[in-house]
Formats: C-alpha cells, sequence, structure tokens
C-alpha cells in the first residue's frame, strides 16, 4: 500500500506538470502578462529582504563597490547592535513618544473618516456633493515631499505663522523642533 502511494503522488505531480506546461502552450499571453508583475514582486518584495542582514553587520556603505557588496563585505556583529539599541538612554523615550503618537492616531484620526462619510451623505446636492468630495481626495494626488514643502513654508521658523505671529506682536516657535508641538504634527 506504501508504494501505491507513492507512486500515486508522483504520477500526480508528474501530472500538473504537465498540465502547467499544456496551459502555458495553450495560452502563452496570460503567462506573458505575469512578467511585469512578478517582476516588480521581486524587485520590491524580496531583493529589500536581502538588506535585513544589515541589522547583524557593521554596516560600512565603503566596503564594495555598490551597496549589495558593501553589505556582503562588511562584518558579521550579531546581536550588538540590538543590545546597543535597548541599552540607549533614549529608547525608553522613543518607545513612549510612538505610543503617544499611535494612540493619538487612533483617537484622533480613527474617527475622522466615518464621521466625513456620514457628513458626506447627508450633502442633499449631487453638484455638492461631488465637489466635496473631490475636494477631500485632491490631497491624495500629492507626493509627500510637496506636503512636507507646504508644512515647512507654513510652519517653519520664516514660515507664514511665524511670521503673522511676529506681527502680531508674539515670537517665533520652531513648531518641528519642540517638544510640546512636535506631537501633533
Amino acid at each position: 500500500m506504501h508504494t501505491q502511494v507513492k507512486q500515486k503522488r508522483k504520477t500526480s505531480l508528474g501530472r500538473r506538470i504537465h498540465l502547467f506546461w499544456v496551459y502555458l502552450k495553450r495560452h502563452p499571453l496570460l503567462y506573458l502578462m505575469l512578467i511585469p508583475g512578478l517582476f516588480f514582486l521581486f524587485i520590491y518584495k524580496f531583493w529589500p529582504l536581502y538588506g535585513i542582514q544589515m541589522a547583524f553587520r557593521k554596516y560600512n556603505m565603503f566596503a564594495g563597490k555598490n551597496p549589495m557588496d558593501a553589505i556582503a563585505k562588511s562584518p558579521w556583529v550579531g546581536w550588538t547592535n540590538f543590545e546597543k539599541l535597548f541599552r540607549s538612554a533614549q529608547f525608553g523615550m522613543v518607545v513612549k513618544n510612538t505610543l503617544i503618537i499611535n494612540g493619538m492616531k487612533i483617537l484622533f484620526l480613527f474617527p475622522l473618516p466615518i464621521v466625513t462619510a456620514i457628513l458626506l451623505n447627508e450633502i442633499r446636492k449631487a453638484a455638492a456633493k461631488r465637489f466635496m468630495q473631490t475636494v477631500i481626495y485632491v490631497p491624495y494626488f500629492f507626493s509627500w515631499v510637496m506636503i512636507y514643502g507646504i508644512f515647512f513654508s507654513l510652519l517653519g521658523t520664516y514660515g507664514v505663522i511665524n511670521n503673522l505671529s511676529v506681527s502680531l506682536g508674539g515670537t517665533r516657535t520652531s513648531f518641528f523642533t519642540s517638544p510640546a508641538w512636535f506631537r501633533w504634527l
């Protein structure tokens, strides 16, 4: 009985391989269309996994001719980098800030899309509803660099908000480096 099961597995695997080649010959264009997707899957999902080993090496970007070669030629240090991270004086503060910022995001940003959807649903005029949807979706088409530039020109040390504050008799505030303000940005 044991040999019968093994033989059945072999024929089943052989049959599946044969069927793959039959489908490939029958629909070559479909498999050809898979190539760009597989290429991007490899480039953006599998290739970056090679860089994970940087966490376990003393990385020197000048050790090789290119970044991949530099990773390969950098010496192994094992868990030393992680020990250094966990023993760092700032580690507790970094974890605390991360938890606070994520808690604030959950508290304030999670209900925002739900409330927006309810408010949009209450708009009766179709033209007004479409206009509001467009206004809401436009920021998704901006790059993060552009959004940073807008925030910097508004909130920078010599940005619009600080210039307005000075003209009204106030002082300049460094929003991006002030501990009181950075969590809210």
